[in-house]
């Protein structure tokens, strides 16, 4: 059988013989606040009153501009002297803990008070009836006296050392929405310069300094000479000089040519250096020759760009690792080379034969 919950009832454990069920129980009920009610009552009450009186007083005052204005516009207007002193009542229940804030939105609502009731008055002189403009105006002072107490018994006095350590709390919330509203707005901007800059084929921004060009890679059988060197004799007995070895082929060029002002021109040459990479850290070796001043960041972007996976952190990992040492290149060993005798020089000839 499915068991109902019904309202104001709740369930609890009840237990007869080390049996247990769950049964319904009347739940415990909330205390009448009389003095919660009593307010919800008098400000429900009061917003009647000011609705009432706001239509009164647009009435009175769209009727006085009626007179050199369009009914629409001028009714319009009358609206704006009820508006602006409500709107100051709304700002003074906000800082109703705080004392000075409110006392700028207070004075502003009586003085936009008097505004409208002598609208009010005019109405009434214009018209030969004073009488009834001076009792129209008097609704809406009844009406903003009525809601000022109502303010007034919301706001709770605070002691000088409570005060304090309000205004110090809202001082902090304050710069705190203030430095969201600017943290906010500097994303907003790097976000529109990133779309700008990916709109027109542009590499990221801080990645377009110019670096170095790299001078053309020359290829090893260049550096050689093309021909040997001529024949000498060599003396019965001397050893001959080992022949100077070949510098190894550098895997990219020693040292930049020139300042690359083009980002494309830029992308293009570190493309070019990274053919031929077969790890992760040669990657980041090669673009660090080609753009020496990129921080970690820009570097593990641009290899991101083009696939491959790495972090800052990488990148500066590999910045602190010494360089692998280049081949040692072994020389040949000295060698003796038999010279046949030389035959004594014929006289007259002056020299070998």
């Amino acid at each position: 059988m499915k068991n109902r919950h019904r309202p104001g009832t709740t369930r609890v454990p009840y237990s007869i013989n080390g049996i247990t069920h769950m049964v319904e129980v009347e739940a415990p009920k909330m205390p009448r606040d009389l003095d919660h009610t009593i307010r919800n009552i008098v400000t429900a009450v009061c917003a009647l009153m000011l609705a009432a009186a706001v239509v009164w007083s647009t009435v009175k005052i769209g009727g006085l501009l009626d007179r050199r204005a369009p009914e629409w516009a001028a009714y319009t207007a009358a609206g704006v002297f009820d508006i602006a002193w409500i709107i100051c009542m709304a700002l003074e229940w906000d800082a109703r803990h705080d004392p000075k804030r409110a006392r700028r939105p207070m004075i502003a609502g009586w003085v936009f008070l008097a505004l409208a009731m002598a609208a009010i008055i005019t109405d009434g002189h214009l018209s030969d009836d004073l009488a009834v403009g001076i009792i129209s105006a008097a609704a809406s002072a009844v009406v903003k006296g009525v809601w000022w107490m109502v303010l007034t018994q919301h706001a709770t006095p605070l002691d000088p050392l409570t005060q304090q350590w309000y205004d110090a709390e809202r001082a902090r919330m304050q710069a705190q929405r203030g430095l969201a509203d600017v943290e906010t707005e500097l994303l907003r901007t790097q976000h529109k310069i990133a779309m700008t800059r990916a709109a027109y084929g542009l590499p990221a921004a801080g990645q377009q300094r110019p670096v170095p060009q790299l001078a053309p890679v020359p290829a090893a059988h260049e550096a050689q000479h093309d021909a040997a060197p001529g024949a000498e004799l060599i003396p019965t007995g001397h050893t001959v000089p080992p022949p100077p070895a070949a510098p190894p082929a550098a895997a990219h060029s020693a040292a930049p040519a020139a300042a690359v002002e083009d980002p494309v021109q830029l992308s293009r040459i570190i493309d070019a250096e990274l053919v031929g990479a077969t790890s992760k850290a040669e990657m980041v070796r090669r673009v660090r020759h080609v753009a020496p001043d990129w921080n970690s960041t820009q570097i593990a972007d641009a290899l991101t760009r083009r696939g491959v996976q790495i972090t800052a952190g990488y990148v500066r990992s590999v910045d602190g690792r010494p360089k692998p040492k280049r081949p040692v290149v072994e020389r040949p060993e000295p060698r003796l080379i038999e010279q046949p005798p030389l035959a004594d020089p014929e006289p007259g000839t002056g020299g070998y034969a």
